[in-house]
């Protein structure tokens, strides 16, 4: 909250920036959190499931092609490589995965509405 202070994009607001300032140590940030100190966190394993490629592949279905004509252009002329290209494509293949993770997650702690 301070830094939003010192950039201007936060008012003082009633109490005159009385609550803006940091927290000063570890063990008040512990007493107003209401966890122990020796309190672990909660983890979901969700991103540890393994989602098969073929659900995967309804997400960017025009992925495996574009990969294949990278491929194809490198090995005429490998002069052609793009890393930021090939950073992308790993990008969209870890997003699918988290994406089908978090929602097999999702509906298994919560009820979805019908049209989802």
């Amino acid at each position: 909250m301070a830094d939003n202070l010192c950039h201007g994009m936060w008012n003082l607001g009633a109490a005159n920036g009385a609550y803006d300032g940091l927290i000063p140590n570890a063990p008040m940030m512990t007493a107003l959190s209401g966890w122990s100190a020796d309190y672990p966190s909660p983890v979901t394993p969700r991103l540890s499931v393994e989602v098969p490629e073929k659900l995967q592949s309804t997400i960017c279905p025009w992925l495996a092609g574009e990969e294949a004509t990278y491929t194809a252009r490198v090995t005429r002329d490998p002069r052609c490589q793009d890393e930021a290209l090939l950073d992308f494509f790993s990008l969209i293949r870890k997003t699918r995965s988290v994406f089908f993770q978090t929602w097999a997650a999702r509906v298994v702690i919560t009820s979805l509405p019908p049209e989802l």
